[in-house]
Parts: structure tokens; C-alpha cells; sequence
């Protein structure tokens, strides 16, 4: 919005967790999709007043660390291609420097954690 910081397209992420696809920009408000298909309103002031991390910035790359659990009677062997394989798909996501990769991370409470990194 100023000085170039995103355009329609780019993938960010607002200091409040806000998160999403840039939709549309207007003289108001920029609108986000999240993931899921929600749009939210995010007026250019708090665009514009808060820490704006752009995954989507030309000529750089970011690696994103996903988090998640399964439960403890699924086959854990069967996770990581499944997960690398379905991320893999994400438009916003880049073959290099590295694909996705999906990890067991350790033993919770109430499954089994796992952490699966990729490049945006």
C-alpha cells in the first residue's frame, strides 16, 4: 500500500495474526481470504500502523513452520507424505530451496506433534 509494502496477490501476515491472500485493495480498506475462504476488512490505517510480515515479497523467500497433531492411533508412517504432498499443492508454495517437509516433533499430551516447514 505505501511505498510498494504489498500488492493484490501477496500472502501476509498482520501483527494481530491476521493472515490471508490480499483480494482487493481500495482507497479504505484491503481485503484479505484466509485459507478457509473468510474475508476480513482491514482498514489502510491498521495496514498501514501495524508490522506487516509479506511472505509474497519479490526475489525473497520465507520459511513458514507449521504445527499440528494427530491422533495416537493414526499410522504414523503415513503422515509426512501425505502432509508434504498436500502442502506441495498450495499455490503459495515453493518447490526451492526445499519442498515441504514433514517431521515428527514429539509426543503431546493428546497426539502426536509434528511440524511441517515450507517455503512461501
Amino acid at each position: 500500500l505505501l511505498e510498494g509494502q504489498a500488492t493484490v496477490g501477496d500472502y501476509v501476515e498482520l501483527d494481530g495474526g491476521e493472515a490471508g491472500t490480499i483480494v482487493k485493495m481500495t482507497a479504505r480498506a484491503i481485503i484479505l481470504e484466509t485459507f478457509d475462504g473468510k474475508w476480513i476488512v482491514v482498514p489502510n490505517e491498521h495496514f498501514i500502523t501495524t508490522r506487516v510480515v509479506n511472505y509474497s515479497d519479490s526475489g525473497s523467500a520465507n520459511r513458514y513452520e507449521a504445527p499440528f497433531s494427530v491422533s495416537y492411533d493414526t499410522d504414523i508412517n503415513t503422515v509426512p507424505a501425505i502432509i508434504e504432498a498436500a502442502v506441495a499443492k498450495l499455490d503459495f508454495v515453493l518447490e526451492k530451496p526445499d519442498g515441504p517437509d514433514c517431521e515428527l516433533a514429539g509426543f503431546g499430551e493428546s497426539g502426536i506433534d509434528f511440524v511441517c516447514e515450507f517455503w512461501v
